[in-house]
């Protein structure tokens, strides 16, 4: 199945938001190991993210990164500055790099896989469209 970099994510989101439900052993193992298969594309896309960021980071005479500054002018702890001149050039990298289309395997559930009872986000489902069946 070709999932979108983008798809991805939200679908390993929307896995995680079910990592701690209770259910039946089939269906757990299948959430299981549709997170496992998920999981090298989901580390790969964030440090690719992160590294565009940082390419792309303000930096001080050191060579140090700026963070952000917050609206009380102390900075953002975790957070980095890009130049303004950059910006529109790292959301396109952003958005290229999340519309790339890579091959998964192992990835699938079927909504009837789910308890009739169970209670579940609209959001969540959303998530998980690209891989049920």
């Amino acid at each position: 199945m070709k999932l979108r970099n983008e798809q991805i994510l939200n679908v390993f989101s929307g896995l995680n938001a079910l990592g701690n439900e209770k259910f039946s052993a089939k269906l757990a193992w299948k959430i299981s190991t549709s997170r496992g298969a998920l999981t090298p594309f989901v580390e790969s896309v964030e440090k690719s993210l992160m590294e565009l960021r940082m390419q792309h980071a303000i930096k001080d005479d050191e060579g140090n990164i700026v963070p952000a500054v917050g609206e009380n002018g102390l900075p953002l702890e975790g957070t980095l500055q890009i130049a303004k001149e950059h910006i529109q050039t790292v959301n396109k990298e952003i958005m290229d790099l999340l519309n790339v289309e890579v091959e998964v395997v192992n990835v699938t559930l079927s909504i009837d896989d789910f308890p009739e009872t169970f209670e579940v986000s609209p959001n969540v489902l959303q998530a998980l469209q690209p891989i049920l069946a």
